[in-house]
């Protein structure tokens, strides 16, 4: 199924992100349409955000009040959707890879290529499956607005659209950046597939934009594919203009097993959880002489002492 949606596309814009790349030019923004001397340029914008890794595609045109405005609204609630997962995949964020400090000061961090778990008493912030073979991390709940996660994909998408397609989405950036609602608005254009490859993921970031050349009824007009670390999001981009006059949003045939709901406006509350795989059975204890010392320096620094 997943191969027959992609022969329904062509590659519009792609980015594999191994070295720095700027695009757009500084004069116009692409979001608000404001100007130079209406607004200002000075910040680095990244067209990707930097928590999940970008460190190399920026946007020119992108100003520092829509730079602003995507930090604070857009992007805290992806870090939010993330969670954990973003510790456990080791995603190099602004700060490098994030630390996790619960309330009660349990903690998750990586020390060179360890994942350093410190857990109270009988916490619940582990469960090792030994038939399974797995790790379950149970962190605190994050809260996250899931329209707002589903709009920061979109803005990514946007930083890398051909001008020339600008304008056939103009109501879907309004709607991005300033939360205008189209008059032909529909929820159920909102699709989001996501995968997770499980491992040790050293691959750039890839961001692909798709265009249809397929049936204009089944298939929306423009879609894209990012990937990162252990994550791939493959999603729909929607247009609300003519591209997609003929777009029958009840007969989609864009729906794939790991679809995932991002439509709701409401703040949600879910489980903040990451699965791991282990292989070569599980050991309880590890004799001290055998913990690198990075970690034994860091269980030091934090004030921590072995029994």
């Amino acid at each position: 199924m997943f191969e027959n949606l992609f022969i329904q596309y062509k590659i519009l814009k792609s980015y594999v992100l191994d070295k720095k790349i700027h695009i757009g030019s500084k004069g116009t923004c692409r979001y608000c349409g404001k100007v130079v001397g209406n607004t200002k340029f000075s910040k680095v914008a990244h067209s990707l955000p930097e928590l999940i890794g970008n460190k190399f595609l920026f946007s020119m045109d992108e100003c520092d009040e829509c730079n602003e405005y995507f930090d604070k609204n857009l992007e805290n609630n992806l870090a939010n959707f993330l969670g954990v997962s973003r510790t456990i995949c080791q995603v190099r964020g602004k700060k490098g890879i994030p630390k996790y400090k619960s309330k009660s000061g349990e903690r998750i961090e990586v020390i060179g290529r360890d994942l350093l778990i410190i857990e109270n008493h009988d916490s619940s912030l582990i469960n090792v499956n030994k038939d399974t073979e797995t790790v379950s991390i149970q962190a605190e709940y994050k809260t996250y607005v899931p329209v707002q996660v589903y709009k920061c994909f979109v803005k990514m998408a946007i930083s890398i659209l051909p001008e020339k397609e600008l304008s056939t989405y103009r109501q879907c950036i309004k709607w991005v950046r300033f939360n205008q609602k189209p008059h032909n608005f529909n929820d159920k254009l909102l699709k989001m597939n996501v995968f997770f490859i499980p491992g040790n993921i050293e691959e750039p970031i890839i961001i692909a934009l798709n265009k249809r050349i397929g049936d204009k009824k089944k298939y929306p007009n423009l879609t894209c594919f990012i990937r990162f670390d252990n994550y791939i999001f493959y999603f729909v981009i929607p247009s609300f203009s003519k591209e997609d006059k003929y777009l029958d949003v009840n007969s989609l045939n864009f729906i794939v097993p790991s679809n995932i709901d991002l439509t709701s406006e409401k703040p949600n509350k879910v489980e903040n959880i990451a699965h791991m795989k282990y292989e070569g059975g599980w050991n309880e204890q590890i004799p001290l002489d055998e913990i690198p010392k990075e970690i034994l320096d860091r269980i030091h620094e934090l004030g921590l002492k072995f029994k």
